[in-house]
């Protein structure tokens, strides 16, 4: 079996660790040419939790992503491109959706974590254009 591994750390590379680094190597690759998922699109947004920051909630693991904080009262999340929704995951802390890219080169897609399946009205398979919400 084919393995990444840094410190230590390892993950298949079929694993969902390195699904997530790969979309968020896509998105860090073309982050200027990526609207922001929520308004205002001519603002800066606060992240936290970045890409392979260690991370301690009890044990250690490196964040595979890259946290976009949203402002807080019913702001709606936005695609950044178009493409299908090819996951879902329930749950309110971890839960969201993938929605596969077809413009970005070597991407896997694009993932809405965090996010409760109740704030979006997408199902596995739904084609998805930038901008929906």
């Amino acid at each position: 079996m084919n393995s990444s591994s840094r410190t230590g750390f390892s993950a298949s590379k079929t694993g969902a660790f390195v699904v997530a680094m790969a979309i968020s190597l896509a998105i860090i690759s073309v982050a200027g040419a990526v609207p922001w998922m929520f308004q205002p699109t001519g603002e800066p947004h606060s992240l936290s939790n970045n890409y392979c920051e260690l991370q301690d909630y009890g044990y250690n693991y490196y964040h595979d992503g890259i946290d976009v904080i949203k402002p807080t009262g019913g702001v709606p999340v936005y695609s950044v491109s178009d493409g299908v929704m090819t996951h879902e995951t329930p749950g309110t802390m971890y839960g969201g959706l993938m929605i596969g890219d077809e413009y970005a080169a070597g991407a896997e897609g694009w993932l809405y974590w965090h996010m409760p399946n109740s704030t979006y009205p997408f199902n596995v398979g739904d084609r998805i254009m930038e901008g929906d919400y």
